[in-house]
């Protein structure tokens, strides 16, 4: 979605609009780099291609990463942005233009009516059991080679993020298509991704919109850290570990807790222009602001006092607070594809195995054999997957098999269902979420070989949400498999006693 925050190939500068772009925010975690220090060498040897670090919805991002709206055309960067059609695509593929079409971001919403279920919600789920191995030939498959990340998102006010009027923090009076608006995505890394080569690793990423390209530069962004300092070690957990996720609003903005329940620890992060976030200065494609005074607009350096400068791009340090009130299907993002509020997402085609582990054998000479490297023993392009014969695209997901990894558990913090439960009173998080709706991002399955769906697993209290294939024995309901994409919304599957929504009008 961007705007998820794609991966993709975007137009390169007004002089030469068709170079290929190169997204380093992914290359450069892949190769072992920290996203706090991208290899210089490596961005030298690729100083030809324009770079395009906007995924990494957030996706996967750092210091240096840049976030490009989601368009039909990658040089219009309009408020209206969604994902293009798979007519769109293949014409601006024939001309030549290599207009991104492998990343794909396939998610479940979760939708609610009562009051803070968009301020103040927790969360419950259990990373991968198992993340084999992986080998060159593809018999064992790893986490990371499936998805880059998998995130938790809720919507903020940034007044100076498109559209740009003003937004009252957790307010349902805000106006979708009027507040300011931008993005908590928060990502959570299989080992050998950012972080780590053995461990998960979590970062909190705000994805923001700007008319004027040039300011959608990087993305602000803090690792969860076990004391919130922004400077301490990130926090780290292990495969097959049980997390309660907790994002509420306090006066100093976001705060989100990650207690890793197996290792009995806690991390957390708060939003906060003190911890380092920020958003841009200025809200006009038009109009600039003056160094020394941000809410002085210019054109020029000569519209600025003697010693200031104009600039398009200016920053300043924010405090990030959810958007609405409640998670009502009317609040959500109007200028991303998939919509979303409250919902989680994986981050999916980004790898495709090489002939061998150093790629000096690439997959199969195709356009999208780029940003090939070493990974945790084995090779792979890490690139968009253009024709979607990647690792992502193959029915290699969780499915019962010990070669493929197990899959994420998603339950609720009552451990009687799926999905959040939002806090009718601070601290109290009993509310659940009546309806649900899988959404996914360019053209879905289309043309695919596979494509991981959601599905449950038991049934009564001991319903629970599984990512990937069907699971011998296990999965009850796969919601038509990839076609639950584009269904309707739909009441939660998942409450064992859904009698308590008689008290709710419906939501559309």
């Amino acid at each position: 979605m961007k705007t998820e925050s794609h991966v993709r190939y975007a137009s390169a500068s007004a002089t030469d609009a068709r170079v290929l772009a190169l997204c380093m925010t992914f290359v450069a975690p892949l190769l072992g780099c920290q996203r706090s220090n991208v290899n210089e060498d490596l961005i030298a040897s690729t100083s030809d291609l324009q770079l395009d670090n906007s995924s990494m919805s957030g996706h996967e991002r750092g210091p240096r990463h840049s976030h490009i709206s989601d368009c039909n055309d990658p040089e219009q960067h309009a408020p209206s942005c969604i994902d293009p059609s798979d007519a769109e695509k293949a014409a601006l593929q024939a001309r030549p233009y290599p207009y991104y079409v492998g990343h794909a971001e396939p998610a479940i919403e979760f939708f609610s009516s009562a009051p803070r279920s968009a301020s103040d919600m927790q969360w419950r789920f259990s990373l991968p059991a198992t993340d084999p191995s992986p080998t060159q030939n593809g018999s064992s498959v790893a986490n990371f080679e499936l998805f880059s990340t998998f995130w938790i998102s809720l919507l903020l006010c940034d007044p100076t993020s498109n559209p740009y009027g003003p937004c009252t923090p957790v307010s349902d009076s805000n106006d979708p298509n009027m507040a300011g608006a931008a993005l908590l995505e928060l990502q959570f890394y299989p080992p050998g991704i950012a972080r780590s080569q053995t461990s998960w690793s979590v970062s909190v990423t705000i994805d923001h919109v700007h008319d004027n390209n040039a300011c959608n530069l990087s993305v602000p962004w803090r690792d969860i850290t076990a004391d919130g300092n922004p400077n301490s070690p990130s926090f780290l957990m292990s495969s097959g570990d049980d997390l309660i996720v907790t994002i509420k609003d306090t006066t100093s903005g976001l705060r989100i807790d990650v207690n890793d329940v197996t290792a009995n620890r806690t991390g957390f992060m708060v939003a906060s222009g003190a911890n380092g976030f920020w958003h841009n200065a200025a809200v006009n494609k038009n109009r600039g602001s003056c160094s020394g005074n941000h809410s002085a607009f210019c054109i020029t350096d000569a519209d600025c006092p003697v010693g200031q400068t104009c600039s398009f791009c200016q920053t300043e340090p924010f405090d990030f607070h959810p958007m609405y009130s409640s998670a009502t299907p009317n609040h959500v993002w109007n200028w991303a594809a998939l919509r979303p509020n409250v919902a989680m997402a994986f981050e999916i085609g980004h790898w495709e195995l090489c002939g061998n582990a150093s790629c000096s054998i690439l997959p199969d000479g195709d356009s999208d054999d780029m940003g090939c490297g070493p990974l945790r023993g084995v090779g792979g392009c890490q690139v968009p997957d253009l024709d979607k014969d990647g690792t992502s695209y193959q029915a290699k997901w969780p499915d019962g098999n010990a070669s493929h990894p197990a899959p994420i558990v998603i339950g609720s913090p009552n451990l009687k269902g799926i999905g959040p439960m939002s806090a009718p009173n601070a601290g109290t998080y009993a509310q659940p979420y009546a309806q649900v709706m899988f959404a996914t991002t360019d053209g879905g399955p289309s043309g695919t070989a596979f494509y991981p769906f959601y599905s449950i697993a038991q049934s009564g209290q001991a319903c629970r949400l599984n990512f990937g294939n069907d699971i011998s024995g296990s999965t009850t309901n796969d919601f038509s498999k990839a076609s639950q994409y584009g269904q309707p919304i739909m009441a939660n599957p998942c409450y064992p006693d859904l009698s308590w929504l008689v008290a709710f009008a419906p939501l559309m």
